[in-house]
């Protein structure tokens, strides 16, 4: 790939998997109960390979770049939907389903595949092997077994080299005789867009990423999933509250994006608050007494509450520092590839907007972040991601 190539971003998908937690459910991984006291859900993360070339050793919500196959107009006929007019990021959705699936085994479907393993006594799960599916049609659910869990390994192994095949997949799992009377499709409406983020031009390898919120009604240890070995080391769970702890305390690494995005999950302590947050709405027209904002969403993505007009953000380097400046900061500067559309503002506000800083400064492995209200917050810990890097070098390794 040329630097040329690169300077347009390549089109990318991030999926937020929420899934609630059960009070007695068995954690899979040893964290501190008070963090997940905040939460009663968990989002999915997996911690890129120490060998990738994008994000090494760092934990980040599953996803890649969107291949020309998630533009199918196959998709469509199968969801029963037109993407122009209802789903215009429908490529984007197949193409994060496809990553989720590809990295951590989980098929984010209509119905949910769940586990038999999960069943509370091993011979139970056992002698479910042969058994036809047990369908749950309250929640919306297949509890698949030895014969549907051998199809999808085999899918996978062949999607992760041949991206077109998720498509040939869902079709021959709608004709699997222990599925064909489910309707198993991907479940692209399900996903809610939560922002949109581009890599700052002064990075090699650049991408314009959507994130969406997959919320399931199913928690972890019912879910059928495993990390994929030659991009990921690891999967975890954790609720926005324990990952953000576990970077303070340097066990986990979080590019800036990723920790600004997990600081505004941590802010919905129930994963109901959190859907209603991403809710799509409807925008017929423009209505001066809406609560809409129309000019946040732009017209590639679904309208939702989020405002998913792209962040571009620009790396400044600052002595032994850098920051990672913001839209709204005094020092943020537009470029080619987000616009920001210029205001006519009092000479007041244009004053005050002179002093805004809204960005997050990373020296020695600690972030300081600006808000545009005028507070910091700053995260001691010395992550290994950042450990004895020099700035210049962090620039790059910080992989926005």
């Amino acid at each position: 790939t040329t630097k040329e190539e690169m300077s347009v971003p390549k089109k990318a998908t991030s999926v937020i998997v929420a899934a609630p937690l059960l009070h007695n459910a068995a954690r899979q991984t040893t964290t501190a109960t008070n963090a997940r006291s905040n939460a009663d859900f968990a989002v999915l993360m997996v911690k890129r390979s120490a060998k990738a070339r994008f994000m090494a050793n760092a934990h980040v919500f599953p996803g890649g770049i969107m291949e020309v196959s998630d533009e199918d107009k196959q998709w469509e006929p199968m969801l029963h939907i037109n993407h122009s007019t209802a789903y215009p990021d429908l490529a984007s959705r197949i193409a994060g389903i496809r990553e989720v699936f590809e990295e951590t085994n989980l098929l984010l479907s209509t119905p949910t595949l769940l586990s038999s393993s999960s069943s509370s006594s091993s011979s139970s799960a056992s002698s479910a092997s042969s058994s036809s599916p047990h369908n749950e049609p309250s929640s919306g659910a297949v509890t698949v077994t030895e014969p549907v869990i051998a199809a999808l390994n085999e899918a996978r192994a062949r999607v992760q080299k041949e991206p077109s095949h998720f498509l040939t997949m869902f079709q021959q799992l709608q004709q699997h005789p222990l599925l064909k009377d489910t309707g198993i499709v991907p479940a692209a409406t399900a996903l809610r867009p939560w922002s949109r983020w581009i890599t700052p031009a002064q990075e090699r390898w650049r991408y314009d990423t959507l994130f969406y919120v997959a919320p399931l009604a199913h928690p972890p240890s019912s879910l059928l999933i495993s990390h994929q070995e030659s991009e990921t080391s690891r999967f975890d769970w954790f609720t926005p509250q324990e990952a953000l702890e576990r970077f303070a305390a340097g066990d986990i690494v979080l590019p800036p994006p990723t920790w600004l995005i997990m600081n505004e999950l941590a802010m919905f302590g129930r994963l109901s608050d959190l859907v209603a947050e991403c809710e799509p709405v409807t925008t017929t027209t423009t209505n001066s007494n809406s609560n809409t904002n129309t000019n946040t969403t732009p017209p590639d993505v679904i309208a939702t509450r989020r405002d998913m007009r792209p962040v571009e953000p620009v790396i400044s380097v600052q002595g032994s520092a850098f920051a990672v400046i913001l839209p709204g900061d005094k020092d943020y500067k537009t470029t080619t590839t987000t616009p920001q559309q210029p205001q006519q503002q009092p000479q007041q506000q244009q004053q005050q907007q002179a002093q805004v800083l809204h960005r997050l400064v990373v020296e020695n492995g600690n972030y300081t972040f600006h808000s545009p209200r005028g507070t910091t917050h700053t995260t001691v810990g010395s992550p290994p991601y950042f450990r004895n890097t020099p700035a210049t070098d962090a620039k790059t390794k910080a992989n926005l």
